[in-house]
């Protein structure tokens, strides 16, 4: 039996194999999804999920039914024929389209991205036996875990001539994991998390305020917290709590000078508050939230723990 050299791309039509089409010549270069093949003769078969390679992983589409069978071919008895149900020769097929999951679609590593804040969605770039794909056209991109620090992954789908899917996962690091000190303003923080920071070291100034949110490198933090001896600057004298604050640690206000403090949180609790202004000269605190009706409503909340007892110093709520 002869053995047939075959190359077609991108072309609609039909194929005679007199003597079939054979995968271990690497002869057989067809590049379409629309292709019918006359699959009678002694066709070289893999039983994959019922599909026939051809050759480099190109698969065709049998009829319903099908099996792999035993069956004379031009007086040769031949083992590996696609055969319909009743046993006889399969006379015709299609080319399937090219399954992104095979390993002879490559998929290329993305390198670590840092964390910003916002979704990462770094470009994928995909070959098929060592020729380019092109995004858009040959496959499309999504992705998932891919806003905070951590593991992430993208997912390439087959588009047009391709089908199926194949992962891929890269890493996201955070550039300023718990812990890193940092400055805004002027004035000193620390990370807690990737979205949320602490406020460690005020201005030296006579008037200083805690802010709702930083932004530091492209990155928005929450100011949720406030450290101990945070304001020992010798100017400072009035202290402003920003909204987000829920947490005032014990010692904040150790060795300041600072005697006024004014509130715009909501979120001060007995035990975020705990000895938080021990060591200091805090002796008016004063609730502005937003209107009259809530900060009345806030300071009738904070009056139930603002006592000694729980901040370590007697003050003044108004």
């Amino acid at each position: 039996m002869g053995k047939k050299n075959i190359y077609l791309q991108n072309s609609n039509g039909t194929i005679d194999a007199n003597w079939g089409l054979f995968s271990d010549g690497g002869d057989i270069h067809i590049d379409n999804s629309e292709l019918a093949i006359n699959c009678k003769d002694n066709t070289v078969l893999d039983a994959y999920q019922g599909k026939i390679i051809l050759s480099d992983n190109i698969y065709v589409k049998s009829p319903a039914s099908t099996k792999i069978c035993q069956a004379e071919v031009d007086g040769y008895i031949e083992t590996n024929v696609l055969c319909n149900a009743d046993g006889s020769i399969v006379t015709s097929c299609v080319i399937a389209k090219k399954r992104v999951s095979d390993d002879i679609c490559k998929i290329s590593a993305i390198p670590a991205q840092n964390y910003t804040g916002a979704s990462i969605t770094p470009p994928v770039t995909a070959t098929w036996n060592g020729t380019p794909m092109k995004e858009g056209t040959d496959f499309t991109v999504t992705y998932k875990n891919n806003t905070n620090a951590g593991t992430a992954t993208a997912t390439v789908a087959g588009k047009g001539n391709y089908t199926g899917t194949k992962d891929i996962t890269f890493t996201i690091t955070d550039s300023m994991p718990a812990g890193t000190k940092v400055k805004a303003g002027g004035q000193e923080y620390k990370v807690i998390n990737a979205t949320t920071a602490a406020f460690t070291k005020a201005k030296n100034k006579k008037s200083v305020t805690v802010p709702a949110t930083i932004t530091v490198n492209g990155r928005k933090f929450a100011v949720t917290q406030v450290n101990a001896k945070a304001f020992k600057g010798k100017k400072i004298r009035t202290v402003t709590i920003g909204k987000n604050v829920t947490k005032i640690k014990a010692n904040a206000f150790k060795g300041s000078p600072a005697t006024k403090l004014i509130l715009k949180t909501k979120l001060l609790k007995k035990k975020t508050v705990k000895n938080a202004l021990k060591g200091s000269k805090i002796n008016t605190a004063q609730v502005k939230v937003g209107k009259a009706s809530a900060n009345k409503k806030i300071k009738k909340a904070y009056k139930k723990f603002f006592t000694k007892k729980v901040l370590g110093r007697n003050v003044t709520l108004k």
